[in-house]
């Protein structure tokens, strides 16, 4: 029962050792589980452990075989429809605003 450091951990996943603690705390389910010894900070591994949780994570298609997966983070937000008319970037020019204001009150005052 070997122990090993976020160094060699991060090694082992190939990721710097930042990502490994930026995954951790984001995506813990993205890194191996990691232990902390009493009346210390810094986090250990168990090498067989982080072994063993390689292979169980590990793609079992090589990357040339892989399909192109997309990865949906946000599930709540909707792709826009290509089809569909672009706003403009920005602010709209103050002018267009009380044109847009002139029409809006004449519509509500003819109805």
């Amino acid at each position: 029962m070997k122990q090993i450091f976020s160094e060699q951990v991060a090694a082992k996943l190939h990721i710097c050792v930042g990502a490994l603690f930026n995954r951790r705390k984001n995506t813990p389910h993205l890194v191996p589980p990691a232990r902390r010894l009493p009346g210390t900070k810094r986090l250990i591994w168990i090498e067989e452990e982080v072994d063993k949780w390689i292979i169980e994570h590990a793609p079992l298609e090589t990357p040339a075989e892989a399909p192109v997966r997309q990865l949906n983070l946000n599930p709540q937000r909707v792709a826009p429809d290509p089809d569909a008319p672009r706003r403009p970037r920005g602010r709209p020019r103050k002018l267009s605003q009380l044109e847009q204001r002139g029409q809006q009150q004449q519509e509500g005052g003819a109805a």
